[in-house]
């Protein structure tokens, strides 16, 4: 099965053709025959229900140069929307570089076809699929980032998720709580003057209602300034916390 649908991009003979979007979207279409296939096969072996399929990604879709001829270019030239409404792509602070699926497959025990709209981190599987595994969540010391959404699958009620941060490529940080986000521009130490200027949009100190908002079209820092500085203090708390290698 392809991971990510990453280069060199070529779709098989089956799926040729088969999406209007080029190379790229033929790909996308061999990746989803093959987790089809993936979970066909589990089922009629019979351990469907002995099985936890996830479908996630650790990034949001990229976006190359436009001067590039790409088959990702020519995809997204025929409509292909990557990141569907979401501001940026892959390596950037915006929800199109962190916001990615979440799809997960427990036959008879998750309900299909339903949706949560709570807020979870890829490090969150590590606790999640301790619960569901052992019916213990992981002890903070061994996942001090990691919050377990098990009762969320399960269609439990479970407390809202803590503040979480996220980065793009060069260490520019937001922290999310809730609804809101906020980027607060303070570029990490080491960076180039060359750099920083390349970043100015992204380093911009901004706060985003993402529930009315989820696109990042529109700054309500001046607005919220309790909010931004609320979020402000916490996200340097999280900076000073230590951590562990």
């Amino acid at each position: 099965m392809p991971a990510g649908v990453h280069h060199p991009i070529v779709p098989s003979e089956r799926m040729r053709g088969t999406s209007d979007c080029g190379a790229y979207g033929d790909f996308i279409q061999d990746l989803d025959l093959s987790l089809g296939r993936i979970v066909d096969a589990l089922d009629y072996e019979g351990i469907g229900e002995d099985t936890i399929v996830i479908f996630t990604s650790d990034n949001g879709g990229d976006i190359p140069n436009a001067e590039l001829n790409w088959p990702e270019t020519q995809a997204l030239d025929a409509g292909l929307k990557a990141n569907g409404m979401f501001r940026g792509d892959k390596h950037t602070i915006w929800e199109g570089g962190t916001r990615v699926p979440l799809i997960v497959r427990w036959h008879g025990n998750i309900a299909a076809n339903t949706v949560n709209d709570r807020m979870v981190n890829i490090v969150d599987l590590y606790s999640t699929l301790s619960e569901l595994v052992s019916g213990k969540v992981a002890a903070p010391a061994d996942a001090p980032d990691s919050v377990s959404f098990a009762p969320a699958l399960l269609g439990k009620p479970m407390d809202v998720r803590p503040p979480m941060i996220t980065s793009n490529e060069i260490g520019l940080h937001a922290i999310c709580d809730g609804q809101w986000k906020y980027i607060d521009g303070t570029f990490p130490k080491g960076v180039d003057d060359k750099t920083k200027s390349n970043f100015k949009e992204e380093a911009t100190p901004a706060l985003y209602d993402l529930k009315a908002d989820p696109a990042e079209s529109k700054n309500v820092i001046k607005e919220n300034p309790e909010v931004a500085e609320r979020l402000r203090r916490a996200l340097q708390q999280l900076r000073g916390k230590p951590t562990r290698s």
